[in-house]
């Protein structure tokens, strides 16, 4: 299927600060949670297939900054803000026991700017990202069932906007930053090789605005989202190994915001935006898995059946259509020319073999026309083009249909119907 088109999912009453942000917890449920205008955090979930309303956390939390967000498994979420006193705090939910309270998980030595990220590559690992007030990446963990303090990435890094936070495997989590050059910097980790990076991978020509965004729907791919400075959305790609240059999405959404990304499975990714109305929109990419060998189906309007074997490739799909007579239908004569009288043969043209339309010379049989002059002037024609009968007794007969049918005035379909298929070649 590839991407759909941007739809319109509201606000809460009151509106919202900044952007939105998601988490899908398994495959069927989907949240979106913003800071309202009134500070509290509001909420509005996918579901039993349908998105229902908007609804405020009235458990007396005031955020100071957009939520992030996060979950530990199946049956679990948690929501990470700055509060109004300079630190991270946390609630969580979990399908036995609802919502938890807040919990002040505290804050890096010298405070840090703007909001918490944060990333679980495994059910037993959560770790929360901000920027340091000194620029640096700083971080805290959540691993054998107790929080750990927080300590400074001492590698050298300068941020220039939150942290987005990724994972590809449950040994594997990786962060993008704004740098101080503009570009988008990467630094990941693996439980073999322990930190590597930062590594540069660029910009959109043009620029972006605010941080990037990232997601990987599963272990061999990895996309990097930013709101150009054109207000597009602009994606630059990992897979097979290796980054791909920056795109554009010419789809003619207006960006108010960073991008927030979610999975729904492992073919499967969403883009959540502020719009310029001040609502939260949404678009989704599925990929439609190739079929493993051949798929057969029926065509009820035609009196031939198809058998189409097809590669995807992108959004390319090459089609093979093999015609087969349909053993229910004994047709007329078909000949390379067109239509003749007369019963059932080994004519080649008859299975589908000929070209369409017909190009050789020949005249149909009277049982093509009505009228008093029931004989056809013309039928076939020398120059490219669809053939079209004219009968002599001044009743045009239809353009060629393909597979021909015999029965009535004009092979009985009243004029201006039907219009011909395309030939067999261009199906």
């Amino acid at each position: 299927m590839g991407w759909s088109g941007w739809f319109n999912l509201g606000g809460p009453a009151g509106g919202f600060n900044g952007g939105p942000a998601t988490i899908s917890r398994n495959k069927d449920v989907c949240n979106i949670y913003v800071r309202g205008n009134d500070n509290a955090l509001w909420q509005r979930a996918w579901f039993s297939n349908s998105w229902h309303p908007w609804g405020r956390h009235n458990d007396g939390g005031v955020l100071a900054s957009e939520p992030a967000l996060g979950s530990m498994g199946p049956d679990h979420e948690h929501v990470f803000v700055r509060g109004t006193d300079g630190n991270v705090w946390q609630k969580y939910w979990t399908q036995a026991g609802g919502w938890s309270g807040w919990f002040n998980i505290g804050a890096p030595a010298g405070g840090f700017s703007g909001g918490p990220a944060t990333i679980s590559r495994n059910k037993d690992v959560c770790n929360v990202y901000v920027r340091g007030n000194d620029g640096a990446l700083w971080q805290r963990a959540y691993f054998a069932n107790s929080w750990h303090p927080w300590g400074r990435h001492n590698d050298g890094g300068v941020l220039a906007s939150e942290p987005t936070l990724g994972s590809m495997g449950p040994d594997h989590e990786h962060i993008f930053v704004r740098g101080t050059d503009r570009n988008v910097w990467q630094k990941y980790w693996t439980a073999a090789g322990g930190w590597k990076g930062w590594f540069n991978i660029g910009a959109p020509a043009g620029g972006f605005n605010g941080g990037p965004a990232t997601i990987s729907r599963n272990r061999d791919v990895c996309n990097v989202y930013v709101r150009g400075n054109d207000n597009a959305l602009w994606q630059r790609a990992y897979y097979a190994n290796s980054w791909h240059p920056w795109g554009r999405h010419n789809d003619g959404g207006v960006l108010a915001s960073k991008p927030a990304l979610g999975s729904m499975g492992a073919n499967h990714e969403h883009v959540f935006v502020r719009g310029t109305d001040s609502n939260v929109w949404q678009k989704y990419w599925v990929h439609e898995v190739e079929p493993a060998g051949e798929v057969s189906f029926g065509v009820s309007e035609c009196v031939y059946s198809w058998t189409a074997a097809y590669h995807q490739s992108g959004t390319r799909v090459t089609v093979r259509i093999q015609l087969n007579p349909d053993a229910g239908i004994a047709p007329p004569l078909w000949t390379p020319c067109g239509l003749r009288g007369g019963t059932a043969s080994s004519t080649p043209g008859r299975t589908g073999s000929a070209a369409w339309p017909p190009t050789a010379a020949a005249s149909p049989s009277p049982s093509m026309c009505s009228g008093s002059a029931p004989e056809p002037t013309t039928w076939c024609a020398s120059s490219p083009g669809p053939r079209v009968p004219t009968c002599a007794c001044g009743t045009p007969a239809i353009p060629a249909m393909w597979p021909p049918t015999s029965s009535g005035t004009c092979w009985g379909i009243p004029m201006n119907t039907r219009t011909p298929p395309a030939p067999p070649g261009a199906r």
